[in-house]
C-alpha cells in the first residue's frame, strides 16, 4: 500500500526511515527489509543553473 503525504518546507527536509518489528515479547525487532522512496519538489522560476555531471567513469569508480 502506498502512502502519500505532502510535507510543505522552505528549503530543507530531511526523513529518516528504520525497518522495525515486534518480537514476541513485546521488544523491538531490527529487520532487513528493504524501503525505497522518491521525492518530488516543485520549484518557481528562476533558478540557479544546474552544474554539469561528472562523467560516467568519475561516477563509479572501479
Amino acid at each position: 500500500m502506498e502512502s502519500v503525504s505532502l510535507a510543505h518546507h522552505q528549503q530543507d527536509l530531511r526523513v529518516t526511515v528504520q525497518a522495525l518489528g515486534w518480537w514476541p515479547n513485546g521488544r523491538f525487532q531490527p529487520l532487513a527489509d528493504d524501503i525505497a522512496s522518491v521525492a518530488y519538489w516543485y520549484q518557481r522560476r528562476p533558478h540557479a543553473g544546474f552544474a554539469e555531471f561528472p562523467r560516467l567513469e568519475q561516477q563509479w569508480p572501479r
